[in-house]
């Protein structure tokens, strides 16, 4: 389709936005020299390493299609002996942070090993590698054409910006990347009528091989380009900024045919285009190709996705429309710009959604997408979304570090890649301040219990409250009774996440944990207000823990007066009927009862009555009345005496009962009861049941477990019982059935301790 001519006053518009777009030279100025000062540190650090060679700066700013956010490259080309690209690389990364670098991230893996640093005076990005000559040799020929015209480089930063406004830029989410816009830049310019910029590799140019291992093999290629530009003749294209750039998204998307042609600028001639099926690369009518200017089995578009490709075209278009109807160059920006910045990274099935929140938690991680599995993709996408781009640079250090057995190789996204892979499989949200939330109301319910010091034995149920002897509800952890004739109801537990799937975004579990810790805050504030009128009261208290031993229960016998076959067990095994019975006594403090006075002496004869008494008699009289009151105050004191260490001993009886020592072993009533020792043997092959493999997951899945084990207990248990059904099912050996596990007497004995048991309802 041919182009439509603009408006001039459109394009007036246009050329006077585009113009003021451009303006951004102190900026680009000041990270100028921020990038000169990098590169002579990094070329001191290379002398102190005593490697022989430069350090060059390459790419955006050596070639002239920089920006105000642009990247620094700089690599050294030099002699490395017999050392490796990563091991030179490693001994540069150990020096980096004391010169004044940040966030160095390794990069080994990539065709191109590379380290990625931040300049912390400059907040500059820098990508540092080894011998990548051909790096140098491609910035020399962008940069030759930039000089040719000033619409070059014009033209380029414009298209560069505009990618990057869209999130277009970038191999790991489908699309180009810079370096293959600024070529389908030059291409355009050359193809344009008539031309503004040559084919500088088309003309008579000198020799410059260059070797490169990036594809294993050793290859030689020819860099080799005209570079007297400056005896070249102007170019006639008398076209505006403004137009060509409308052009160029109009040739992209209107003439260029993807299907049949490449863009080639090694081959571009007036008038024709290339056959993409004639290059060096095998390709396919839906591939896109975009040739490296010397490394050609490089084809630059050769990741872009199908997605991707529709997105860059749809914007291209959208962008001609905008431009040709409006002038307006802000106009084909997003309105409404990603407030996230993405980061993804391929996982194995065992990294959990908790290994990745715990692992970038420190980068203020915002939300975590994580796939669900479906057993169709091998290695899922998991996407990792942050505040700022700084949060993120932080967090891209951990590439290339392990999650349990998968190694981490992280790459910036955008949501455009992660609704692209929500629509091929499914996804769970993780938001970090849902996960922290989460994290404290469980850690509060674990440092309550942790403050309990009630210990509750497996199959036991326990008291709300204990009433004591003197009358009042303790609320202490340690005067809680305990019904040992009883099992424990089962108590209700919070729902379970699948596994590896503990920590989701749940607000209904989350609502059911608030709210039982409501209730039982409800609760205690309603033991503690009929508690207080008691203790004003002037109510007695016990010490729970100034417990008796057990032989000690026989002197208590005779204090306190029981049924006699209540009397028979020690207070750990009372019926509860007796507990109930202790616990309804009414509060008051004891009364002493008072002993009747002596009967009065039997009257004397009248006779003797009516005898006068000497006084010796009366004051023998007066003495023997004397010692009779004190024999009956004497008396009176030792009965109180008595009375009073009853009531003690009965006190002490009672928390006895209530708060049995943790030592004391449940057993069976009576002076038969005891422990039941088995041995068991291990006669299984010596042959492992588990592999080594299946062993250390094991291992590792119990340790994960471990850091939730008390999150779910409501109670701290003093003792386990473990109840067991045991079956004789062995196999037989050489034909002969091996010998029980247990004598006839054995089993008889066994059989008696289960009679028992069952009489005392164990």
């Amino acid at each position: 389709m041919s182009f439509q001519p603009i408006d001039n006053q459109v394009l007036t518009v246009l050329n006077q936005e585009l113009e003021a777009s451009l303006d951004v030279g102190h900026d680009v100025s000041l990270r100028e020299k921020a990038a000169a000062r990098i590169r002579l540190v990094l070329n001191g650090l290379s002398r102190e390493l005593s490697m022989k060679g430069e350090v060059h700066m390459f790419g955006s700013y050596s070639n002239g299609f920089k920006t105000g956010t642009s990247d620094l490259d700089v690599v050294f080309i030099g002699s490395t002996e017999n050392d490796s690209v990563h091991s030179i690389l490693g001994q540069f990364a150990t020096r980096l942070v004391d010169l004044g670098f940040e966030n160095v991230t390794k990069i080994f893996q990539a065709n191109v090993p590379l380290l990625k640093l931040s300049d912390r005076k400059s907040d500059m990005e820098v990508d540092f590698c080894i011998n990548n000559e051909l790096g140098t040799r491609n910035s020399m020929l962008l940069k030759t054409y930039c000089s040719i015209d000033d619409r070059v480089l014009q033209l380029g930063r414009l298209v560069k910006d505009w990618a990057k406004k869209h999130e277009l830029v970038g191999t790991a989410d489908g699309c180009l990347n810079s370096y293959a816009y600024m070529l389908l830049v030059i291409y355009f310019l050359q193809t344009v009528q008539p031309p503004v910029a040559p084919n500088l590799q088309g003309m008579e140019f000198e020799s410059h091989p260059v070797s490169d291992r990036k594809w294993g093999d050793t290859d030689i290629w020819e860099t080799g380009f005209f570079e007297n530009v400056s005896s070249l003749p102007k170019s006639t294209n008398e076209m505006s900024l403004g137009e060509l750039l409308t052009r160029f998204f109009h040739f992209y998307t209107r003439v260029f045919d993807w299907r049949s042609h490449a863009v080639c600028m090694r081959l571009q001639r007036t008038g024709t285009m290339v056959d993409k099926f004639t290059l060096k690369l095998p390709t396919n009518d839906d591939q896109w190709y975009v040739e490296d200017p010397f490394d050609l089995k490089h084809n630059l578009a050769g990741k872009c996705s199908r997605n991707g490709k529709k997105r860059i075209m749809d914007e291209m278009a959208s962008a001609s429309l905008t431009l040709s109807a409006t002038g307006l160059w802000s106009s084909t920006f997003p309105s409404n710009p990603g407030q996230e910045y993405f980061m993804k990274c391929r996982i194995s099935q065992a990294v959990t959604p908790q290994a990745l929140l715990e692992e970038f938690e420190e980068f203020d991680l915002v939300k975590l997408h994580f796939p669900k599995p479906d057993g169709n993709i091998r290695l899922p996408t998991a996407f990792l979304a942050f505040p700022d781009s700084s949060s993120r640079r932080r967090a891209h250090t951990k590439n290339e570090k392990y999650i349990a057995d998968c190694q981490l190789q992280l790459h910036y996204s955008s949501q455009h890649s992660l609704a692209e892979a929500v629509a091929q499989c499914n996804f769970s949200t993780f938001e970090m301040a849902s996960y922290k939330m989460q994290r404290q109301v469980l850690a509060a319910r674990v440092q309550g219990m942790s403050n309990q010091d009630a210990l509750v034995a497996p199959g036991l149920t326990q008291q709300p409250a204990v009433q004591s002897v003197t009358g009042y509800k303790d609320m202490s952890a340690e005067a809680a009774g305990y019904n040992y004739n009883q099992r424990a109801q089962p108590q209700t537990q919070l729902p379970q996440q699948p596994p590896g799937m503990l920590w989701p975004q749940d607000q209904q579990m989350q609502g059911m944990q608030m709210q039982q810790m409501q209730q039982q805050q409800q609760q205690m504030q309603q033991m503690q207000q009929k508690v207080e009128p008691i203790r004003s009261a002037g109510g007695l208290s016990y010490n729970p823990n100034q417990t008796q031993p057990a032989n000690q229960w026989g002197q208590h016998q005779q204090m306190w007066p029981q049924h006699p076959q209540q009397m028979q067990q020690p207070p750990s095994q009372q019926p509860q009927q007796l507990q109930s019975q202790m616990m309804s006594q009414p509060l008051a403090v004891p009364i002493q009862t008072q002993q009747k006075p002596p009967p009065p002496p039997p009257p004397l004869p009248q006779a003797a009555a009516n005898q006068k008494k000497s006084s010796a008699e009366k004051e023998a009289e007066k003495q023997e009345k004397k010692s009779k009151a004190k024999a009956k105050a004497e008396a009176k004191a030792a009965a109180q005496a008595a009375q009073q260490a009853a009531l003690v001993a009965k006190q002490k009886a009672a928390a006895a009962l209530m708060t049995r020592p943790k030592t004391t072993p449940i057993a069976g009533a009576g002076a038969g009861a005891g422990w039941l020792d088995v041995q068991i043997f291990n006669k299984t092959p010596e042959k492992p049941l588990l592999n080594p493999e299946l062993a250390d997951k094991l291992a590792k899945l119990n340790q994960f477990y471990s850091k939730f084990e008390s999150v779910d207990k409501q109670t701290r248990y003093s003792e386990v019982r473990l109840e067991v059904d045991l079956k004789d099912n062995r196999t037989t050996m050489n034909g002969n059935k091996q010998s029980a596990i247990f004598t006839a007497e054995q089993w008889d004995v066994i059989a008696s301790f289960q009679e028992r048991f069952k009489k005392l309802g164990v």
